[in-house]
């Protein structure tokens, strides 16, 4: 659009800047190489920083991964089709965790003991992950 609207007033220009723009197109392939190169490194440097712990952290994160995989597609998941629903559904998270009285009634009701759960559920779903990795 913006070329055509300059080939009717400014041809030669427009010619011009066509041209520097088929000539820098390259270049935008070698910064896309030159990002893909960094993000490798950083994978690289992260897995040299974590040691013998790297390649257990990324099984269970594809474990992780392919369970819930398997849920959602089980269970006919499908994401919210409105950005009003994401919105409200974090600013009612937010509220209720900056809300004292929201602690002062979740903690007495034993509501936190449902956190514990579901976190040694993940704890034992990775551990079974292990188990299968290793014996498997």
């Amino acid at each position: 659009m913006f070329f055509r609207q300059m080939l009717r007033t400014q041809p030669k220009q427009a010619l011009s800047a066509a041209r520097r723009f088929s000539t820098e197109a390259p270049a935008s392939k070698s910064l896309v190489d030159r990002v893909k190169a960094v993000g490798v490194s950083a994978g690289k440097a992260a897995e040299r920083a974590l040691g013998s712990y790297a390649e257990p952290l990324v099984y269970n994160a594809k474990v992780a991964g392919a369970l819930a995989k398997q849920v959602y597609i089980t269970e006919k998941l499908a994401p919210p089709t409105s950005f009003s629903t994401i919105v409200s559904a974090y600013q009612k998270i937010f509220q209720s965790v900056t809300s004292p009285t929201w602690w002062s009634h979740t903690v007495p009701a034993g509501d936190w003991k449902k956190l514990v759960v579901y976190g040694a559920e993940a704890v034992g779903l990775f551990s079974i992950g292990e188990i299968v990795r290793t014996y498997g």
